[in-house]
């Protein structure tokens, strides 16, 4: 009876795997991993820059609304005088009867501690004093004051008065007034920048609006 003849493998069958195939595959494999980082990173950052844009969009109209609110209630206080006490391209001083208290209050809406094109909007908020009325006077102490956006640019002016005038009629602009703001239009233009954004994100926020001054002579 004959034995079975063993079968002889050849030198490449028992070579196995070469350090050079051993150090090729770690290297394709590395070179794997830092594209996929690559591109977890790009889309986590993405996201982060999507997520801070509509943060300041969200903000930016929550602002615009509460400032319009108030500039719709605002009302002379006196006869003689104007909704608007003072206005300048950072600046807008006005009375409003939004809130229920005895009298209106006045009302500060400012860009402050500005610094590299961008500025704080601040909103401050000053009682009438009871009894002091027909012709109001207000406190010194503020009942509220806050900043309520930052990042705001200062390129542009935030606050102009407007009006129509001639025949035919045509919108002019008022940029500065005090005391004698006899104007029926406040137009608003609200820049500003999103925070913590790469590079390539950093777009400017605009939103205008024109608020009609529903008590002006």
């Amino acid at each position: 009876m004959s034995r079975p003849r063993r079968r002889r493998r050849g030198p490449a069958a028992e070579a196995g795997i070469s350090l050079v195939e051993v150090s090729l595959a770690v290297i394709l494999s590395a070179i794997l991993a830092a594209s996929l980082v690559g591109v977890m990173y790009s889309l986590s950052q993405n996201a982060s820059d999507a997520g801070r844009t509509a943060d300041l969009q969200r903000t930016g109209r929550q602002v615009v609304a509460q400032l319009v609110m108030d500039l719709r209630q605002a009302v002379a206080v006196s006869g003689n005088g104007d909704p608007i006490e003072s206005l300048n391209a950072d600046r807008v001083v006005f009375y409003s009867d939004r809130e229920e208290t005895e009298g209106p209050e006045r009302v500060v809406y400012e860009r402050t501690g500005c610094g590299g094109g961008e500025c704080d909007l601040r909103v401050t908020r000053y009682p009438a004093v009871i009894g002091s009325g027909p012709e109001w006077e207000f406190a010194t102490v503020p009942m509220e004051q806050a900043v309520i956006m930052e990042r705001v640019a200062n390129d542009q002016p935030l606050f102009r008065g407007a009006a129509w005038t001639g025949s035919p009629a045509a919108e002019t602009y008022i940029s500065t007034c005090s005391g004698d703001c006899s104007f029926t239009l406040v137009a608003i233009r609200l820049r500003a920048l999103p925070q913590g954004t790469s590079a390539g994100a950093t777009t400017i926020f605009e939103l205008t609006e024109e608020v009609e001054l529903r008590n002006a002579g």
